[in-house]
């Protein structure tokens, strides 16, 4: 294996970083059991341990075996380990009493907070730790990195715990109340980046996605007033720790792409979609900075 092939974090930090590197950077967040099969010989599992669901017992997963990963991105010249945290596991009680996932949309109001069980260390942040630390373990004397996908809490709230049309309804009609969610959300998330980076992770990939093909879910001014300041507060937790930071957001972007870049402060951005931003102008742009 040459070294352009083999798995380097050091690259990956570097063109984060505006640095010149020897390759493109590769990383992948899920990698399919059929394919992680194919590449191994052996049924291992998918790389993205959501994908494979939680149980009333188990509400954080962890990806494949440690050597497994390893092994995989040695091969396809990966240079990180992915990790995921994307949906804030709130909870409620089935008619048997046992904890169930949020996913259907089922917070409406104040009083339907008041039923839901909300992440707590036992069940959601200490197993996340320990496979973080795990893994971590496995990496060291290589130069494999890890990340964690994350952030995702405007998604979390229109995708699973309200429902899309309702919760950009009550964005504008019931603006306290979905402030408050989003808060609620954001404490799971913060204590995520924390564990994580106090973990050693090489980078944060921050993700929601907060557009369509045609412009950002809800005008800019009110994106700007009640999404900026609430994912700024991770972006600012790991520039203290000096990680870069990745944001992800599908849609066209293009009325706050700057302010993406400037106001939060993030290190690069994924996807630049064709029908938004103009890659060769960013570049352009960055080059004269």
């Amino acid at each position: 294996m040459t070294s352009l092939q083999r798995p380097n974090k050091e690259r990956i930090i570097a063109s984060l970083r505006g640095q010149s590197v020897d390759r493109v950077p590769h990383f992948e967040v899920a990698i399919e059991d059929k394919v992680c099969e194919a590449i191994l010989g052996r049924n291992v599992g998918s790389t993205l341990a959501a994908s494979r669901g939680a149980s009333t017992e188990t509400f954080v997963t962890p990806p494949m075996d440690p050597k497994d990963y390893i092994e995989i991105v040695n091969f396809n010249g990966q240079d990180v380990i992915g990790f995921e945290a994307l949906w804030a596991p709130f909870k409620y009680k089935d008619e048997k009493g046992d904890l169930q996932i949020v996913n259907d949309g089922r917070i409406k109001s104040f009083e339907d907070l008041e039923k839901i069980v909300l992440p707590d260390w036992k069940r959601d942040f200490a197993p996340r730790k320990e496979y973080f630390d795990i893994y971590n373990k496995a990496v060291e004397g290589t130069d494999i990195g890890t990340f964690i996908l994350t952030g995702t809490f405007f998604t979390t709230c229109y995708n699973f715990l309200v429902g899309f049309e309702d919760f950009f309804e009550m964005f504008y009609t019931e603006r306290e109340f979905i402030e408050h969610l989003c808060d609620l959300c954001m404490d799971y998330y913060l204590k995520v980046v924390e564990i994580a980076i106090d973990s050693g992770v090489s980078f944060l990939y921050l993700g929601d996605d907060i557009a369509f093909r045609s412009g950002s879910f809800v005008n800019p001014e009110h994106l700007k007033s009640v999404w900026f300041p609430r994912f700024k507060k991770m972006v600012d937790m790991a520039r203290e720790a000096d990680v870069p930071v990745l944001f992800h957001s599908c849609g066209n972007l293009t009325d706050i792409f700057d302010d993406i870049v400037m106001e939060l402060g993030v290190d690069g951005v994924n996807p630049i979609e064709p029908y938004s931003k103009d890659i060769f102008e960013i570049r352009g742009k960055t080059e004269t900075v």
